[in-house]
């Protein structure tokens, strides 16, 4: 939804309305019934990220990360970073609920030295090289439910 959190189905007819180019819709888009409701709403296709992450093809993730995204539900998300305007829908481990917990803890206060070494990549790294999928943050849409 990006930082206005405006959804697809909202902000697909604008696009359509506003651009004069093909465009794609991105977020949440992983089934074939999301492809149809976002041609329908005026997008020439779709971006699949987060679904392909889990497959066996993926060559990124261990299966240790791929096992936490099969297992999740609706509410395995949740967005950081926004008091910074960049904000991004992550994985909800142990990383991201301490980067929410400071976020909330801090308020207005907020720097982004509070959360900084944990959004570093090297974290994420570090955890893919170990295993652990609550080391570190991974961009996760919704649609890996």
């Amino acid at each position: 939804p990006g930082e206005a959190d405006v959804g697809l189905f909202i902000a697909l007819p604008l696009a359509k309305k506003t651009l004069r180019i093909p465009f794609l819709a991105s977020g949440g888009c992983a089934t074939g019934h999301q492809l149809l409701a976002a041609l329908a709403l005026g997008a020439a296709g779709v971006q699949i990220g987060t679904r392909f992450n889990a497959t066996v093809e993926c060559n990124i993730f261990p299966q240790s990360f791929k096992d936490q995204m099969v297992k999740a539900d609706d509410r395995s998300t949740i967005m950081v970073m926004k008091p910074f305007k960049a904000s991004s829908r992550v994985f909800k481990n142990k990383t991201a609920a301490e980067i929410s917990r400071i976020e909330k803890e801090k308020g207005v206060g907020l720097k982004f030295q509070d959360i900084g070494e944990l959004v570093k990549f090297d974290m994420l790294r570090e955890g893919i090289e170990k295993g652990d999928p609550d080391h570190g943050i991974w961009n996760c849409g919704q649609s890996v439910c």
